[in-house]
């Protein structure tokens, strides 16, 4: 029982407990608190269906929290304050995501059969228009090697479908190492269709969500840094014109200037250089932003 691993004193100086395939159906609240030290913790292959919700407060000091490959629905797990690097949720039935914006060190995030890993910091926002770079992986089944998501591959796509729509179903979703996900598959055409098809609803049928471009337009109004993110995967997926035209029928041109009106230099320069993809995207869509908006013209002869 793990009531007996952790009862003990000693145990209180613990940083990192690997519990992985000991057939664990459960871990209290009240035993998490003998080791309140833990970094590293790997409960992953066991038989888990909830976790304690305050388990990042009985254990503040947590970096790495493997939970992968369980039986967990809805983790309803409480992140304020979280130091969490890594949150590994994949492999498990979930159909409601906690909110993860709290989780601002995340750099390694894993959902249904997918892992996204963020490969170093971002370009100089101030010069470049681009995301955290990002690396995708997707696994067919536990136990089977992952693989890299883009390029586009059958199997990828497959998984990736299923991640799409847990990620559509709420705002808990809005995170930079998701929106920059989103903007990665926006380098692919067919990763593009399949995000302008996704509805939130794919996976186990529960709630309504939204579809792949309107999550990825809802993520344009957060803060940063999820909305950089969020405006460069709208800019890549505009650069296809079927997406633009879907994109400006979501008012997604009068979205993009009310916020590159704000104070903010570099979610200003950021919205606007997603404004000016979707006006290169062919002369007819140029027309509708620009007219009756002079100021807009005036403001970057680019346009």
């Amino acid at each position: 029982r793990i009531e007996s691993i952790l009862g003990s004193p000693p145990l209180e100086l613990l940083t990192v407990l690997n519990l992985r395939k000991n057939q664990l159906s459960q871990l209290p609240a009240s035993v998490m608190g003998h080791v309140p030290l833990l970094t590293d913790l790997d409960v992953s292959d066991n038989r888990l269906t909830e976790i304690p919700s305050n388990l990042l407060q009985l254990c503040r000091y947590l970096q790495v929290l493997n939970l992968e490959s369980n039986k967990l629905v809805v983790p309803a797990l409480d992140f304020r304050d979280a130091v969490l690097r890594s949150l590994l949720l994949g492999l498990n039935n979930i159909e409601y995501l906690p909110t993860l914006a709290p989780l601002t060190s995340l750099v390694q995030l894993s959902l249904c059969n997918l892992r996204i890993s963020k490969r170093g910091p971002r370009p100089d926002p101030a010069v470049h228009f681009d995301t955290v770079p990002v690396t995708a992986e997707v696994v067919a089944k536990p136990g089977t090697p992952w693989t890299r998501a883009v390029p586009w591959s059958v199997e990828g796509e497959r998984q990736v479908r299923v991640a799409l729509g847990l990620m559509c179903r709420s705002s808990a979703s809005f995170h930079s190492l998701v929106a920059a996900f989103l903007a990665l598959l926006a380098l692919d055409d067919k990763y593009r269709d399949l995000l302008h098809s996704t509805k939130g609803a794919e996976v186990g049928g529960a709630g309504a969500g939204t579809g792949g471009l309107q999550h990825i337009l809802a993520m344009c109004q957060a803060g940063e840094p999820v909305c950089l993110d969020a405006f460069v995967a709208l800019g890549r997926m505009a650069q296809q014109e079927e997406h633009a035209r879907a994109l400006l029928g979501m008012q997604a041109a009068d979205r993009l200037l009310h916020r590159a009106k704000e104070p903010e230099p570099i979610t200003s320069r950021y919205a606007l250089e997603a404004l000016r993809c979707l006006v290169s995207a062919n002369d007819g869509i140029a027309v509708q932003v620009l007219k009756g908006r002079p100021r807009l013209r005036s403001r970057n002869n680019s346009f």
